[in-house]
């Protein structure tokens, strides 16, 4: 496991503990919880877990991307950089708001946020 590797697994795992605790917090403060509440709570907190681990994930394909060219994947042609913006994308877990680098083609007057 490489350096970026263990300080991600570090910052899940911190995220992980966090989560777990305000899991157990809520069990402590819930009176006779149905299984309906129980599923309800687990989802939430689940479903900010999966955030975060995409989130980790898609981080470290931007920092790769600083250090390539970025192509038009419509006409080939070399991407010029817009800046960072903020993109909100629909996964299977949901909607997940991103901050990505924003290219742009000159040639084909389109916008684009690699790697697709």
């Amino acid at each position: 496991m490489n350096t970026n590797q263990e300080k991600k697994k570090k910052e899940l795992m911190e995220e992980t503990g966090m989560i777990f605790d305000q899991l157990m917090e809520w069990e402590d403060k819930a009176s006779a919880p149905s299984l309906t509440e129980i599923e309800n709570k687990v989802i939430e907190l689940g479903k900010r877990m999966e955030e975060k681990m995409m989130k980790a994930v898609i981080d470290q394909g931007e920092k790769r991307q600083t250090h390539e060219k970025q192509v038009c994947p419509i006409c080939g042609g070399e991407l010029g950089n817009k800046g960072s913006k903020e993109k909100r994308i629909e996964t299977q877990s949901g909607s997940l708001k991103l901050k990505r680098k924003y290219y742009y083609c000159p040639n084909c007057r389109k916008g684009f946020f690699p790697p697709g």
